[in-house]
């Protein structure tokens, strides 16, 4: 503050501002020292710990905090308080609401567990419980005040008729996403919920908070009350706050919709019609076990009924002709069938194993049943393989007519079966991260797809609600996990078939890490979109799709950080068989090894092109907006994904996008990476900001000023 601003009799001309306090006159600061110094001296005070001024401090009430009585309050904290007893049924900390003073109870008992009865510990339990609950109630808190403002925003551009695509608060879900490091499904959904439970259902939200019932329990509450009126929500909130507490998760999600039923039907099936009409597909994905489900959601009730009852039927003929097999085992059998263009009751008319090879289709492609297809394989190189164009219609699958265990090639383990429709989050609903599929030939679309694509952000699924992980599992849940209702269930039954599979061409992008294919190491393979796979499934899968007249090698060599460091690809077919598995060692290949990949290297005769790092020398700078078949290749193997931060879209289905805009941006590895068609577009709206500093490190700064760096893609070697 300068003297010609604010003249005054102190220092440089300065005072205090006008309503300040005034300094007393008689304030004698020497005499005040003195007696500090005899306080010390005396023992009435201490020089605080140079913790206790590092920063600044903060003051509450803890009574007022917690809403206890003083005496009560003095009773848990005096010099005989209570410790650890205030967490037993009926004590203080087991009812007190979620606040400072129970998480700082809660953290001094979670330090000395060992010293709590158990009644005490499942007391300090349910204490942590209510604090992770009021915790979310806060984060949503800030959820729905940021939606609030963007919501606003975007309302103001809009009547001010801002163009599509350049309105403030158009991407808010995509800047949130950001932050959550999730998907812009994800974060919409987030977005949603806070919103609703603030405004529609008051006691849910006011139960969330007070710690009475979880996140959980508030997102099953809400979810089929989404389409009700607010009148028909209040309801809702009424019944179903006052029950939660005490249900289950599965309990509580059935009320929660009967309840919705019964409030507006036609509300609910209009929300069911257009879940069906909007979402209805089949996904597939990886099991945590590492194997894999299939399954069609959002169905109609009917229609999937008719088709469990049909498969259950089909088991059952199959197992009254002598096919061996637990009827479980016989259903996962049944449904390959019939997915895979086969009658499942020819297996009865097959020889022993299927000799005659009426039955098998391990047999190779049939005449007739070939169209043009590809199968983008990844490489002995571990980096990231190539788009082919075209699905395969009519190809052969892995499997096998070995029928002896009933297993039938589903690669399950004996009496599991297939993932249900409720169970696929973790495969991800298949749903494209941007607005709509991008035109086959318009520029900036760089998918070479020829047979199009489901969704470039496979495992991204949002709200595919799954009961994993939950103790409350329904009877079929159990079922699903292993439980075999037949008393003939066979421990010893493989799981997957012997031989190998055969020929499949597929629309796919299959990375397999070169140690994996040839003997060294046990890294995954994986398959965009899809997940990981071990090594045994890799090398099966990489042989199966060598053998298809469409596959191509594309090879990636790897920095020892683990990111590309040079990329090549190799013309025609190049069938490849596994080589004897010798011993694993992580330090690198044997003499064997080494051998063998050098010698199929050659065989694929590569030319490896340099992938820019730290700086770009722009040897594969091009004069044209579009880049070559070249330059996508190294751009896709150093980033496998989408660019923005939580994104999980396969870079073979998004834009190739110009960082800085063509022509003022130069076609080159140091301004272009791939960006899903949202992304593409949040990049160009107001307040948005993206920086390529080095080839392949980005920096995102969405409206609300905060940044965010991704980095090129780090392979598993």
């Amino acid at each position: 503050m300068s003297a010609a601003s604010f003249p005054g009799p102190g220092p440089d001309g300065e005072q205090p501002p006008p309503g300040g306090p005034a300094r007393d006159d008689d304030w004698d600061g020497d005499a005040e020292m003195a007696a500090y110094i005899a306080d010390l001296d005396a023992g009435r005070t201490r020089i605080p710990e140079e913790w206790e001024i590092e920063g600044p401090a903060a003051t509450i009430s803890l009574g007022d905090a917690a809403d206890m009585d003083p005496a009560q309050l003095a009773a848990l904290l005096g010099p005989d308080g209570l410790g650890g007893e205030i967490y037993a049924r009926d004590r203080s900390a087991d009812a007190m609401r979620p606040g400072p003073l129970l998480a700082a109870l809660t953290e001094q008992a979670a330090g000395n567990l060992g010293r709590l009865t158990d009644n005490q510990v499942l007391g300090a339990m349910s204490a942590a419980g209510r604090l992770a609950a009021h915790s979310e109630y806060l984060r949503l808190q800030a959820v729905a005040e940021f939606t609030r403002r963007r919501e606003a925003q975007l309302e103001a551009a809009t009547v001010a008729r801002v163009p599509s695509g350049c309105r403030d608060g158009e991407f808010s879900d995509a800047e949130l996403a950001y932050e959550l490091v999730t998907s812009c499904n994800a974060a919409r959904d987030q977005m949603d919920l806070a919103t609703d439970l603030e405004t529609r259902l008051p006691r849910t939200w006011a139960a969330l908070g007070a710690g009475l019932i979880d996140a959980e329990r508030a997102r099953l509450i809400w979810r089929p009350t989404r389409h009700l009126t607010d009148d028909d929500a209040a309801k809702a909130d009424e019944i179903l706050a006052a029950l939660a507490p005490g249900l289950r998760y599965d309990r509580l999600a059935r009320k929660a919709a009967a309840v919705a039923m019964k409030l507006d039907p036609e509300a609910f099936q209009r929300a069911k019609d257009w879940e069906r009409r909007d979402r209805q597909r089949v996904t597939a994905g990886r099991e945590e076990s590492g194997n894999a489900f299939l399954a069609g959601r959002e169905l109609a009730v009917e229609d999937a009924l008719a088709s469990k009852a049909h498969i259950d039927a089909l088991a059952v003929a199959l197992r009254r002709g002598g096919l061996p097999g637990t009827l479980p085992q016989l259903r996962v059998l049944a449904f390959n069938d019939l997915t895979q263009g086969r009658d499942p009751l020819h297996r009865l008319t097959a020889g022993p194993a299927g000799q005659d090879g009426s039955g098998s289709h391990r047999a190779g492609p049939q005449p007739g049943n070939q169209s043009p297809g590809g199968a983008d394989t990844g490489h002995a190189g571990g980096g990231s393989g190539e788009h082919c164009s075209g699905p395969q219609a009519g190809g052969q699958p892995r499997g096998g007519a070995d029928t002896a265990n009933g297993s039938g090639g589903s690669g399950l383990l004996p009496g599991e079966q297939p993932r249900g429709a409720a169970d696929t989050a973790s495969g991800g609903s298949g749903e494209r991260c941007g607005d709509d599929p991008p035109p086959g030939n318009e520029p900036g679309n760089n998918a070479d797809s020829a047979g199009g694509h489901e969704g470039a952000d496979a495992g991204d699924g949002d709200d595919d609600a799954s009961w994993d992980g939950c103790p409350d599992m329904p009877e079929w849940q159990h079922e699903r996990r292993g439980t075999t209702e037949d008393a003939d269930y066979d421990h010893s039954a493989p799981g997957a078939p012997a031989g190998p599979p055969a020929p499949f061409p597929a629309l796919i992008n299959f990375t397999v890490p070169a140690g994996t294919a040839f003997g060294w190491s046990d890294a995954p393979g994986e398959i965009g979109g899809w997940g990981l796979t071990d090594p045994d499934d890799t090398r099966r899968l990489l042989q199966a799709a060598s053998m298809h007249p469409r596959t191509r090698w594309r090879v990636t060599l790897l920095a020892p950080d683990g990111t590309a460091a040079a990329h090549g690809g190799a013309r025609g077919q190049h069938p490849w068989i596994p080589p004897p598995i010798g011993d694993r060692n992580r330090d690198g290949p044997d003499a064997r090894q080494a051998a063998a990949l050098a010698e199929f290297l050659r065989g694929l005769n590569l030319t490896f092109t340099p992938i820019a790092k730290d700086t770009c020398d722009h040897a594969r700078r091009e004069d044209r907006y579009i880049p070559s078949r070249k330059l996508k290749d190294l751009i896709r193997a150093r980033t496998a994904h989408c660019t923005a931060p939580g994104c999980g879209a396969q870079a073979v289905f998004c834009d190739l996008d110009h960082t800085l805009a063509y022509p003022a941006g130069i076609t080159c590895q140091c301004d272009l990476a791939p960006a899903c068609r949202r992304h593409h577009r949040c990049k160009q709206a107001p307040g948005w900001q993206l920086t390529q500093p080095e080839p392949g490190v980005m920096r995102w700064t969405t409206p609300a000023g905060r940044g965010y760096t991704t980095r090129p893609t780090v392979y598993e070697t």
